[in-house]
């Protein structure tokens, strides 16, 4: 969860929040997702240097990587089980090991709130602030 308070846990929460979208939003477009499908940005990018590595000396560069993975992978997976656990039978998603199920809400309004998050589209006129409320 980011924290007003926690100014050094901020980046890699909110990193897992994003990372978090992503995979629901994949879930959302193709019925299930993995993890690592909020990863694949930060995995082009080779952006996943600012998670942490346990005792990274003497650490090979490739086994550094695959833990840095498996971390960012990870706090993406408790931020998707934070998220069931405040919704609870409201939350359109099921994590099961390291992938999720979705089906669709009574609603729609979690996926409304979330597609328009994930738009990259709404760059003219009257909804281009609707991404940043989200």
């Amino acid at each position: 969860m980011v924290s007003g308070t926690d100014w050094e846990a901020r980046k890699p929460q909110h990193r897992a929040s994003d990372g978090a979208d992503q995979v629901e939003f994949s879930a959302m477009s193709h019925g299930s997702s993995n993890l690592e499908a909020g990863l694949k940005d930060d995995r082009t990018a080779d952006a996943l240097d600012d998670f942490e590595v346990v005792d990274p000396v003497g650490v090979p560069h490739w086994a550094e990587a695959d833990s840095q993975y498996d971390t960012a992978t990870g706090s993406i997976g408790d931020e998707i089980e934070r998220r069931s656990e405040i919704l609870g039978s409201s939350y359109p998603f099921k994590l099961r090991g390291n992938a999720i199920t979705y089906k669709q809400s009574r609603t729609l309004a979690y996926e409304f709130c979330l597609a328009v998050s994930q738009s990259l589209s709404l760059t003219q006129g009257e909804f281009t602030r609707l991404p940043p409320a989200f």
